[in-house]
């Protein structure tokens, strides 16, 4: 039931209040017939066809749903199938990864384009500077999201880069996608990653093996991690996430999903988060990177960014700043 036949539905009521009214006024005679049959009417009109809230059966939907922790304050109006999405916390180095990285999955993506929409959160006025988000939209290919922040339950335990990620719960809400993907803004797109859009119902919550400290960790990496959005979900998140203290919260809500998501998870292949640490500390398994550098299609610069380094050349990761970079010139970013 849409809005303009619900005005309608109200009219007639009011048209009919308004000629019991004259009736009355005139002394012309009310059966009883006409008085039941008109508070009906106005009683199915307030209860069935209301387009925001049933009180009988089921909510009807309306055709604009507001959802305060959706892309400003909405649901996206004619939205693709399925969207990309990534997180800007500050107009520091950062604006030029998130230029580079979407100039990235465009080039890498072309052939899917018409399938995703590519969309940036941006916390409710943390950026104050419009001209750098038009920048990053002119270049970057992004639309913003404007969401409001997610903090964590305390906030003193948080390493302080991370204080703003529990934002990114925001995104189980979006149920209007059928799939999200989300990267970090220190990720580089090195290949098609569709596979990512494609898995199915029954695995809502995928992402890459996580490495830490020199081995395989039991939990997962969020840099990169595919959801299915579900607002019966981001409420347990929401309402778990001031219960649920008994995790590492200085890892944000890295931590807190690894606790809630203990054995509830699809493991993805190293390919889509191939995490530069491991280039830089796997010295047991030297071979295990260069095995698997050619299929790399996300990169993940864990350790040292290539849009804040040391620019003397000296770095260890400088041949995995090479793809990085090509962009960054032909960009100026």
């Amino acid at each position: 039931m849409n809005l303009v036949l619900f005005k309608l539905c109200i009219f007639v009521g009011l048209s009919v209040c308004l000629s019991l009214y004259i009736m009355n006024k005139l002394n012309m005679q009310l059966t009883p017939y006409i008085i039941i049959l008109s508070v009906g009417l106005i009683a199915t009109i307030l209860l069935f066809f209301h387009p925001k809230k049933s009180l009988l059966i089921h909510p009807i939907e309306p055709e604009f749903s507001p959802n305060p922790f959706g892309c400003n304050g909405t649901t996206v109006r004619n939205h693709k199938k399925y969207a990309v999405v990534s997180m800007l916390t500050s107009t520091d180095e950062y604006v030029r990864g998130m230029k580079v990285l979407g100039a990235s999955i465009q080039q890498q993506m072309a052939d899917y384009s018409d399938d995703f929409d590519m969309l940036l959160l941006v916390i409710h006025n943390s950026i104050p500077d419009d001209g750098v988000l038009q920048d990053v939209t002119r270049v970057g290919g992004w639309t913003i999201c404007d969401v409001p922040r997610i903090a964590p339950p305390d906030e003193r335990r948080v390493f302080y880069r991370f204080k703003d990620q529990f934002t990114k719960l925001a995104l189980f809400s979006w149920d209007e996608y059928e799939r999200i993907v989300y990267l970090d803004g220190d990720t580089l797109v090195m290949g098609k990653f569709h596979e990512l859009f494609k898995l199915p119902p029954e695995k809502p919550f995928a992402a890459v093996r996580d490495w830490n400290r020199g081995h395989w960790d039991e939990g997962f990496n969020m840099g990169v991690f595919s959801i299915k959005p579900s607002w019966t979900e981001f409420n347990r998140l929401l309402e778990q996430k001031n219960i649920m203290l008994d995790y590492e919260l200085s890892m944000s809500e890295q931590g807190y999903l690894q606790a809630l998501y203990r054995s509830n998870w699809t493991e993805l292949e190293f390919k889509y988060n191939a995490n530069v640490a491991i280039y830089l500390q796997n010295r047991q398994e030297p071979n295990f990177w260069r095995a698997r550098e050619r299929d790399i299609r996300i990169m993940h610069y864990t350790w040292e960014k290539p849009f804040a380094r040391d620019r003397s050349g000296n770095s260890e990761l400088e041949p995995l700043f090479e793809p990085w970079d090509k962009i960054a010139i032909k960009l100026q970013a």
